[in-house]
């Protein structure tokens, strides 16, 4: 008796399956927006990423650039920026990399790590991210954020 698995891969129905993967790998450019966000680069260290450059974090490194985000948004070619913040700081680097990366048809993502921040800090964080992010991400504590930005492909 043949399995269902069997029974479907026929000739006339296997070319309707998937033959290529769906999706290019990403170049993603990781933008630390402020000092507290620029301290969590020490999360990034012992995964290995492909295809991600941190821009501004304070971690030595052949991935890790200085805080020039420019010069590396130029070297990396990266089709996604990820810009990482903390409430409480003025984020006004948010607009310019926003304004930067929506002429050039790059996609903008924003990662807002808590750390326990008051709701009025939160809201003025968001005020500064949104109009330059498609998609806004809230975490609460670093814990989960080098997986995070691993699952997104880096």
């Amino acid at each position: 008796m043949l399995s269902e698995s069997a029974r479907s891969t026929s000739a006339a129905q296997s070319r309707y399956r998937v033959q290529a993967p769906n999706s290019a790998a990403r170049n993603m450019l990781v933008v630390a927006l402020d000092p507290a966000s620029r301290d969590l680069g020490g999360l990034f260290l012992k995964q290995a990423w492909q295809g991600v450059t941190f821009v501004g974090f304070a971690e030595p490194g052949e991935r890790f650039h200085d805080g020039n985000w420019r010069n590396a948004a130029a070297a990396s070619s990266a089709d996604v920026v990820m810009m990482l913040a903390t409430p409480g700081h003025r984020l006004d680097v948010a607009r310019e990399i926003g304004s930067f990366a929506v002429e050039r048809g790059i996609k903008v993502a924003s990662i807002l790590v808590l750390q326990g921040a008051a709701g009025d800090q939160v809201a003025e964080s968001l005020q500064q991210l949104r109009p330059w992010t498609r998609t806004l991400t809230i975490l609460n504590d670093e814990t989960y954020l080098a997986d995070f930005l691993q699952a997104l492909g880096g």
